[in-house]
């Protein structure tokens, strides 16, 4: 199965609509895409659908509006993610969003509002990541000049497992907390049994990566197979 790694990939509309023919005539392989949410409606969906897609990945990472704004530069409101996730469904593919806790400027309460954003969305599969302040981003900059950066921030760190910014509302404690149960926060009104599940594994996630190598091919495939199963029930 095809990936289509491109934000963008259905900017030009004119160009999806040759591509979604070709594709499906010449190759015809089910296929996943990536693209922003203010480029997605009932129509660019459909193309997608009709081409062979089966799962759109898009980014949320923030769910407060002045945060995707003046830190990430993303101009799209809430509304208009809800309703790209909805032309998404409409369509009859899955969706998959990414989401960031700890960005700069954030607070407790609008990682808080990242959390209920994706309850509103109801993605099939969902992604949580702590920020890192890359070298040569303008994020990482912002992040020196307000002396945010811990003092053995010698290097990025995953972004699976810990955070090297500490800011006066939220500390690097409190950003991996969140990490750590925020699928969890999702989930639990919804279905509790596979919130607590999710929770097992994300808290416990870089000890199960670490001796991910060494679990036999069939059992690491009927793992997948629950997780996949519990993404998406």
């Amino acid at each position: 199965m095809h990936l289509f790694c491109d934000d963008v990939f259905v900017l030009d509309k004119q160009w999806l609509e040759q591509f979604c023919e070709t594709y499906y005539k010449e190759i015809g392989l089910p296929f996943r895409c990536q693209a922003r949410p203010e480029m997605l409606n009932p129509e660019i969906c459909k193309l997608l659908k009709n081409a062979g897609c089966f799962n759109i990945q898009m980014g949320i990472e923030a769910g407060n509006e002045r945060i995707r704004k003046d830190v990430l530069k993303r101009r799209m409101t809430d509304e208009r993610i809800i309703q790209a996730a909805q032309s998404v469904k409409k369509a009859g593919m899955t969706l998959y969003v990414y989401n960031m806790v700890g960005l700069p400027f954030e607070t407790e309460k609008e990682i808080l509002e990242t959390i209920e954003l994706n309850k509103k969305v109801k993605p099939d599969f969902m992604q949580s990541s702590i920020f890192q302040p890359y070298p040569g981003t303008e994020l990482k900059a912002i992040c020196e000049k307000e002396g945010w950066l811990k003092a053995d921030a010698t290097q990025i760190r995953s972004n699976k497992f810990s955070s090297i910014v500490e800011y006066p509302e939220l500390s690097s404690k409190d950003i991996c907390r969140y990490k750590k149960k925020f699928r969890y926060l999702i989930y639990k009104d919804v279905n509790f049994t596979k919130a607590l599940i999710i929770l097992f594994f994300d808290s416990n996630y870089r000890v199960l990566t670490s001796f991910r190598a060494l679990v036999p091919h069939r059992i690491r495939a009927w793992v997948n197979q629950l997780i996949y199963k519990l993404n998406t029930s």
